[in-house]
């Protein structure tokens, strides 16, 4: 019975997983990198040697062009059109937070050093956070 109960669960997570992956793909198209003073305030990675990576769930630039970021998100909260699941990385173990109503993906520098990702310095390129901090990014990944 509690087998059945399992199933039926993660059943209902991976077709949750599903629903948001079509307004997922848009967003993982760039991955931008924010600078080192939000380490506290954004979402932790657990890696398989038990040290955590932080990485920033979502921001909004101060241009024109509006990226959007619900607060309950950055605290880590289930709502409507939030999931989060485990995935690797390689040998890392990752903790994934999906938000499907963010329009940008962000990730913390130590991480892109753990991944070995290859960043592209941006200059002036300044984010704003659900909790109304203004963060400056350091650059993009193609």
């Amino acid at each position: 019975m509690a087998d059945n109960t399992r199933m039926k669960e993660l059943k209902k997570n991976v077709d949750a997983i599903n629903l948001v992956g079509a307004s997922m793909s848009a967003q993982i198209e760039r991955l931008e990198v924010v600078g080192h003073a939000q380490m506290a305030k954004m979402e932790e990675i657990q890696r398989a040697d038990d040290q955590t990576i932080t990485i920033v769930t979502e921001v909004e630039s101060k241009d024109d062009e509006t990226h959007h970021f619900y607060s309950n998100t950055m605290r880590g909260s289930h709502g409507v059109g939030i999931i989060r699941f485990t995935g690797q990385v390689g040998s890392i173990m990752v903790k994934i937070l999906v938000d499907g109503g963010s329009s940008d993906n962000f990730i913390q520098p130590r991480g892109t050093q753990v991944l070995k990702l290859l960043v592209e310095p941006v200059l002036n390129l300044r984010v704003l956070v659900g909790n109304g901090e203004i963060l400056s990014a350091g650059g993009i990944i193609q």
